[in-house]
């Protein structure tokens, strides 16, 4: 929802830190391929390509990267992140979660990952969160897979969140029943099936350099989306 945009943006920026010009990250490149073009960095995880693209026709350097401005960094996200998946509409704790996973990883492979919890059709998972990816998360029809799918963890969350008893990372009639009674309870299925989701993309990856960072960003993520939650009440 739009009162979560600014919450979600601290949330992003933290996690992606400061300039940086890891030579290994394709994002890092003019070209967005590793190794090819000139290695001009990126800042709060404003690719090289990315910002060649928002300034064109101006040059972009590793100066002009330096010295990213909060304004375009935020229209950056803005445009290119939060609107992409309709951040506005999104249930709170959804939109953190989606945008951020789609700063990180891609909007479409962030919006697809959503699309598969709420057991869309394969032809429908086309990474475009609108108006028949809402539809499907409204109806409900995906919470009792989701349900299962979920890891120890993230039940143990889930029932703490919504004050399940007792919190034993079991999914029995009680827990079931304190999830499926409620928007609130499916925004929370809904951010764990996320986190879940996220991280097993994250390792098949297989990217030994990044992958635990990644972890703990999803981790962060899924905690950061549920405090909004307590934000709200």
């Amino acid at each position: 929802m739009q009162a979560n945009q600014a919450a979600t943006i601290a949330f992003t920026w933290s996690s992606e830190g400061p300039y940086s010009d890891d030579p290994d990250d394709s994002g890092n490149w003019s070209t967005g391929i590793q190794g090819q073009g000139t290695l001009i960095g990126s800042q709060r995880g404003v690719t090289a390509p990315e910002l060649i693209k928002w300034l064109a026709p101006a040059p972009v350097t590793v100066d002009t990267m330096k010295n990213l401005s909060d304004s375009i960094a935020e229209a950056i996200f803005t445009v290119n992140y939060w609107n992409a998946v309709d951040g506005d509409f999104l249930p709170t704790g959804v939109d953190l979660s989606l945008v951020d996973m789609g700063y990180n990883a891609g909007v479409g492979t962030s919006g697809r990952l959503f699309q598969q919890i709420l057991q869309m059709p394969a032809a429908a998972c086309d990474g475009w969160v609108g108006d028949e990816t809402m539809t499907a998360y409204r109806q409900g029809l995906w919470q009792t897979a989701a349900l299962t799918r979920l890891s120890s963890n993230s039940v143990f969350q889930l029932q703490k969140t919504l004050g399940i008893t007792p919190v034993d990372g079991k999914i029995g009639p009680v827990t079931r029943a304190g999830v499926l009674k409620s928007a609130y309870g499916l925004a929370v299925l809904a951010c764990v099936a996320l986190r879940d989701s996220q991280v097993a993309h994250y390792i098949d990856l297989q990217n030994p350099k990044y992958q635990n960072g990644w972890i703990n960003r999803a981790d962060a993520r899924l905690t950061a989306a549920l405090a909004l939650f307590a934000k709200e009440s």
